[in-house]
């Protein structure tokens, strides 16, 4: 068992919850190993303050997931706030993005670092 799962933050338009749902059941054998825990925003209660727990789970995360779609693109917020820490941290901490489709065909991952 892992002492320390990596941090996973799912970034995602919410018109996309079947898509975030269907992606958290391709990391769950991950999360059964304890090697992540996966936050995504539905953990939120109807009426709650919703953007100090994001952004406290987007800047504490090791890897962000962006469930990119024409929602997301067309999301102010996914795109110029969770998209654009996201791809700030990944910069600045040496780290790596994943860019997933939802038409299962489009993933790439670009590295800013060799070791990764």
């Amino acid at each position: 068992m892992a002492q320390n799962p990596l941090k996973v933050f799912i970034s995602y338009s919410h018109k996309d919850r079947e898509a975030c749902e269907e992606l958290k059941s391709h990391l769950q054998p991950f999360v059964d190993k304890h090697l992540i825990v996966v936050w995504v925003d539905d953990r939120t209660l109807a009426g709650e303050e919703w953007e100090g727990p994001v952004s406290d789970n987007l800047n504490s995360a090791h890897l962000t997931i962006l469930l990119l779609s024409p929602s997301f693109i067309n999301s102010r917020y996914c795109k110029e706030i969770e998209m654009r820490r996201a791809f700030e941290r990944a910069k600045n901490r040496g780290g790596f993005r994943i860019y997933c489709g939802q038409d299962k065909q489009s993933l790439r991952v670009e590295g800013y670092r060799q070791e990764i």
